[in-house]
């Protein structure tokens, strides 16, 4: 009980928020929270817990309410987010424009849990040359999936569909009928050219063959060596 917010005592410096931020109707508990450390960096944890109506547990396990680094701060200031820009989106963007960006400091910065951050392939490794893609080309506000895509791609003709699928924050069968995302690398083409000569006896041996050129290979992907009637088969 000593954790719920109705149990708490408000400090001299919780009431003087209150009065100066009040909380919208339209506004979420998290939200509140959320402004008033913005704008009352100084609130114990009790206070904001007692104004906002979210328990102490609850704003512990809030993103946006951990105590960020110096570097997450400086990359905060040099790359804000946008109004139009959900959660995961700025996660990616700030993490392409700066890459030494820890995990749990993107999910501070932009409120996204840690857990979902950890399955976006940002943030589980991009070749050099992606990670150089994504901060040398940035979206556009209001700026279409696949439209950005053909836009890097145009920028860096090397990048790989799942390294452009990366850096945008979607499938690859969001641009996959566009025209440059159609013609294979020259690297893919000498791989497919050798499968034939070397037939593999199944799809198994094929996804293996690819599987392993991958890791060697950071011109070409999976979907650019696997053969098209390959491409329809969902493992």
């Amino acid at each position: 009980m000593r954790t719920m917010p109705e149990f708490l005592t408000l400090s001299s410096s919780a009431q003087a928020a209150i009065d100066a931020i009040k909380k919208s109707s339209d506004e979420s508990s998290r939200d509140y929270a959320v402004r008033l450390t913005k704008n009352f960096s100084g609130l114990r944890k009790r206070d904001l817990s007692c104004i906002s109506g979210l328990s102490l547990r609850e704003l512990r396990n809030t993103p946006e309410l951990r105590e960020l680094s110096p570097t997450a701060q400086a990359a905060r200031m040099a790359c804000p987010k946008t109004d139009d820009e959900n959660m995961s989106a700025y996660a990616r963007r700030i993490k392409l424009a700066h890459p030494h960006l820890t995990i749990l400091e993107c999910s501070s910065l932009s409120g996204t849990d840690p857990y979902n951050l950890r399955r976006m392939k940002v943030f589980i490794g991009m070749s050099d040359n992606a990670v150089k893609a994504g901060m040398e080309v940035p979206r556009v506000p209001g700026e279409c999936d696949a439209y950005f895509a053909r836009r890097v791609k145009a920028s860096h003709p090397k990048l790989t569909s799942s390294e452009c699928a990366a850096i945008v924050g979607c499938s690859e069968n969001t641009f996959s009928h566009y025209a440059e995302f159609n013609i294979m690398l020259e690297a893919a083409l000498d791989v497919r050219q050798t499968a034939a000569t070397n037939p593999s006896e199944s799809f198994n041996s094929q996804l293996n063959q690819a599987l392993l050129l991958e890791v060697y290979r950071d011109d070409c992907s999976v979907s650019d060596i696997l053969p098209p009637s390959s491409k329809k088969i969902k493992v």
